[in-house]
This record gives structure tokens, sequence and C-alpha cells, in this order.
């Protein structure tokens, strides 16, 4: 996923990639997108699966029954980062401005003759 995400992120956008006939590796900007979008999806499954899996331990180490296990401040570290990247993404500031900046560019005026 981090190679498709990265492809996809410098791509040209799908009108200049078609203009372009432009690949990489041998694929179309389209096809970069399908394995993208399946790769998310068997990585979800996978998520899903592995704190099925480990739903007990998961759930004792949060409520502090594991010994040595901060758990909880993991997880509001997590949550911390999740809420700055989404907050700043909604309202257009940095450090998602910046990102989406650089994507712009390379989408529009990186790839034009």
């Amino acid at each position: 996923m981090v190679i498709s995400g990265g492809v996809l992120f410098i791509a040209p956008s799908g009108q200049i990639a078609r203009e372009t006939g432009w690949t990489f590796w041998g694929l179309a900007r389209g096809a970069w997108g399908d394995l993208h979008a399946a790769l998310g999806v068997l990585f979800i499954v996978g998520i899903v699966g592995h704190v099925v899996g480990h739903l007990r331990g998961l759930v004792q180490a949060m409520l502090g029954r594991r010994k040595g296990w901060r758990g909880l401040h993991e997880v509001g570290l997590a949550l911390g980062l999740v809420g700055v990247v989404v907050v700043s993404s909604v309202l257009g500031v940095f450090p998602s401005d910046l990102v989406e900046e650089v994507e712009e560019f390379f989408k529009q005026d990186f790839w034009r003759p």
C-alpha cells in the first residue's frame, strides 16, 4: 500500500494521465487505483482479524490488568495523532494543507509538457 499510495500521490490527474498515456511499472493510473483499493480492503481485513484474535489481551491491557504495558498512553497518543490529522484536514491547515498542495502540484503541474 505504501508503494501504490506513493505512485498515486505523484501520478498526474486522470485527464492528464489519459492524454499522455502515463504509466508506471507498466500500470496505468486507473490500475494503480484499483490495486491500492484492493490492498486497502486486504489491510482492513487483516486489522480486523488481528484485533479479533487478540481482543481479550487488548481489553486486559487497556484495563490495566497486564503488568508493564502502558496501553492507555499508547492508545491516547495514537488517538491524539489521528485527531490532529483529521482536524487539520477538515480545517485545511498545516500539516494537511502542505500535503494537499504537494499532491496537487504533482497531479496538475509536474506532468504537463
